[in-house]
């Protein structure tokens, strides 16, 4: 694909002449689009794993109108020439996003101060999008932090073998299916009403926050593709997984300043969800750990892997750190 001559279909000012690869997605194609006068962020949107885009581009539309509103710094969508959110060509979706000068984001948190800063950052955006409508925002077929749902995803992939796999992953597989009791605490609760529905980010993770390079403080957050109704349970959990992951060990110490600093933010949190935030990242490390073991037993569809075995590794990691995390919290799940 001509990526200078795609960028040019959108409404960016000046003429556009490089394109430079951005790494670190899982998902999609991204690219730093420097113009004469501006620069962009491009992405080619991966439709095996997105396979709604224009859907996606509405939620990510309603809710950064909602926070510039506010005053929030957010992403800031550059339209097709056409008009829309996102282009197709050639059967493939583009899209587009001011470049936010000034931050950088990171892999893991340095310092407690800094994660606390990302709880704050975090706890922040679903406090402001607590008076956006839920009708405004769709719910998307991704399912993305369903535990039940990608538990039975598991046993799917268990059931077909379409990769052969199984048999040499029984003991992996016997490890993920002990845990399944951590799939039956959030959803069902949702469904009766005891924890509200909220919009949330549902992809948490440290490295979604860019950070100001002058004052080192939480700027935007970023990757609002998952964006959609659901429980702040799962941005909170899932942040304490990735960033209290150290290669598969749980880093406790980190865990106090990211809750102190996300409860001083969600005023709104009730005492249902305030009760179950000790549970959420376990909930969410298990469900991240399945998603990779069932992703390996399928043949490598979804994720991005840099060799065999790439997602069963990342699963024994993610199960390694879920051990951790009982241990430390004094929580044990069983089979259901």
């Amino acid at each position: 694909m001509d990526i200078i001559e795609i960028a040019r279909k959108f409404a960016i000012d000046g003429e556009p002449f490089s394109a430079s690869p951005i790494d670190g997605g899982h998902i999609n194609d991204t690219y730093c689009i420097t113009t004469s006068r501006n620069r962009y962020i491009f992405q080619r949107i991966n439709r095996r794993v997105m396979n709604d885009p224009p859907l996606i581009m509405e939620n990510i539309a309603a809710v950064t109108a909602h926070l510039h509103k506010k005053g929030i710094e957010t992403l800031t969508i550059v339209p097709p020439l056409i008009g829309g959110l996102c282009l197709l060509h050639d059967g493939e979706y583009y899209r587009m996003y001011d470049y936010i000068e000034g931050a950088e984001s990171r892999l893991s948190p340095p310092t407690a101060e800094d994660f606390r800063a990302a709880g704050e950052a975090f706890g922040s955006f679903i406090e402001a999008l607590s008076d956006l409508h839920i009708e405004k925002v769709n719910m998307l077929p991704l399912a993305s932090h369903d535990t039940g749902f990608h538990l039975s995803r598991l046993k799917m992939a268990i059931e077909a073998d379409r990769a052969g796999r199984v048999r040499d992953a029984r003991k992996d597989i016997e490890l993920a299916l002990s845990k399944a009791g951590y799939a039956d605490i959030i959803r069902p609760r949702i469904i009766s009403g005891e924890i509200p529905v909220r919009t949330v980010h549902n992809d948490s993770k440290y490295s979604n926050i860019i950070v100001d390079t002058g004052t080192h403080q939480a700027k935007c957050i970023l990757d609002l593709d998952n964006v959609m109704p659901g429980s702040l349970l799962t941005d909170y959990g899932d942040a304490i997984r990735s960033g209290c992951d150290d290669n598969g060990r749980f880093k406790a110490d980190l865990l106090p300043p990211f809750r102190d600093g996300f409860l001083s933010a969600v005023h709104s949190i009730t005492p249902a969800e305030r009760e179950l935030l000790p549970i959420a990242p376990l909930i969410i490390t298990y469900e991240n750990a399945i998603r990779y073991l069932a992703d390996y037993l399928s043949g490598d569809v979804y994720f991005k892997t840099d060799y065999p075995g790439h997602n069963l590794n990342k699963f024994r990691m993610r199960m390694r750190l879920l051990a951790d995390m009982e241990d430390s919290e004094g929580i044990k799940i069983q089979q259901r």
